[in-house]
């Protein structure tokens, strides 16, 4: 299985982008720090996963392009490795997701890690909201 995940994406400030309004962000805020997500960069198969940090917190924000399914996770326990990966698309018409070695459909509510609240809307709406947030828009992979 090739492990492909966005790690410690590229980030940019909010006013430093030109992104169209309409486009949808996937956002999360936590500690008073926002951060967003281009929808649309979850888009390529290969690019379904974006692993990275907000407010020192280690997530993982999982979008599948076909069900339109986003989900955001956090470790238990924020000392333990973080190990998610994407493992394809299941019998049951959902994203696979494999954490820790075991899989699961993205949809799961026995994924072991811990849920955390996120919103989609506008970039327009996402940026008056939060003017200073950092935005990542899809960059090359990294494993």
């Amino acid at each position: 299985m090739m492990d492909v995940r966005a790690i410690n994406p590229k980030l940019i400030p909010a006013a430093e982008t030109n992104l169209d309004d309409k486009q949808i962000v996937i956002g999360v805020e936590i500690d008073g720090e926002a951060r967003a997500y281009l929808r649309d960069a979850f888009d390529d198969p290969q690019k379904h996963l974006v692993c990275d940090k907000v407010a020192d917190v280690p997530i993982a924000v999982t979008h599948c392009d076909r069900s339109r399914c986003t989900r955001v996770f956090t470790q238990e326990d924020p000392s333990l490795p973080f190990d998610i990966r994407i493992g394809g698309w299941r019998s049951d018409d959902t994203m696979e997701l494999v954490v820790n070695e075991t899989r699961y459909s993205q949809k799961a509510d026995n994924v072991p890690l811990k849920s955390l609240p996120f919103v989609e809307m506008t970039w327009e709406q996402w940026r008056r909201l939060y003017p200073d947030s950092l935005i990542y828009v899809g960059q090359q992979l990294m494993n």
